[in-house]
């Protein structure tokens, strides 16, 4: 995708929040600074979606994302902070590793 201009919308309501200028090299992490410059909405807590999936990977360059498909993103802001944000991800993250199972014990072998 050469230089063009995406459209952002509301996810809900589609109203047009910003356009975009984007370049090959553009990530999604530059588009959500973007869109904090233009609609003074805080990248943390912008949701983008491309036909209805949330796309999480920063550093997936836009152009990729959006091959094939017309230049538009859609957006959900998020409501809470970024210290909740953060302390969410840490509960999960210390969820996940409670729920590995744990290492098969040898016979014989004490645990260290």
């Amino acid at each position: 995708m050469a230089d063009c201009e995406v459209s952002v919308f509301r996810a809900l309501s589609g109203a047009l929040v910003c356009k975009c200028p984007i370049g090959p090299e553009t990530t999604m992490m530059d588009l959500r600074r973007q869109i904090e410059s233009l609609a003074c909405i805080p990248a943390h807590t912008q949701r983008l979606l491309v036909d209805g999936r949330a796309v999480l990977q920063r550093s997936a360059l836009v152009a990729d994302v959006l091959s094939g498909r017309a230049p538009e993103i859609q957006l959900v802001c998020l409501s809470y902070s970024r210290q909740e944000k953060q302390a969410a991800g840490l509960i999960e993250v210390l969820w996940k590793r409670s729920r590995r199972e744990p290492e098969p014990q040898v016979p014989g072998v004490a645990a260290a």
